[in-house]
């Protein structure tokens, strides 16, 4: 598929990855709009509520690619620290650039600790 101007942007990829309608879905009832005082409103509605019709002319992603899409985000989203449902921090980088990086302290030839500033030199 060619790039909508000059090249995909990575927002552009996740959208199409993520939404059911570029993988042959088309799902009625997931907001329902009305007023309110006068005020525009939007309410989602419970999933169950939701009219779910199959259009295969619609799909340009894969069976195969939303399925390694979606286990791949779970992947990623494992590395991330939460408490509570509330995200922590991101995990140490196992694929860093030096093995031991944020290892125990460094161990010399001699096979002692060099000293820190602390201690003195």
């Amino acid at each position: 598929m060619p790039a909508p101007r000059t090249k995909w942007e990575a927002t552009g990829i996740r959208e199409i990855l993520h939404r059911d309608l570029y993988r042959g879905a088309v799902i009625y009832g997931r907001v329902k709009r009305g007023r309110r005082r006068g005020t525009k409103i939007r309410t989602e509605m419970d999933e169950s509520t939701w009219t779910r019709v199959e259009a295969p002319e619609l799909r340009i992603v894969s069976e195969e690619l939303w399925t390694a899409t979606h286990a791949r985000v779970a992947e990623s989203a494992a590395a991330f620290l939460r408490r509570g449902g509330k995200l922590m921090g991101q995990v140490e980088n196992l694929r860093g650039k030096y093995l031991l990086s944020g290892s125990s302290p460094v161990v010399s030839a001699a096979g002692t600790s060099p000293p820190s500033s602390a201690e003195g030199t």
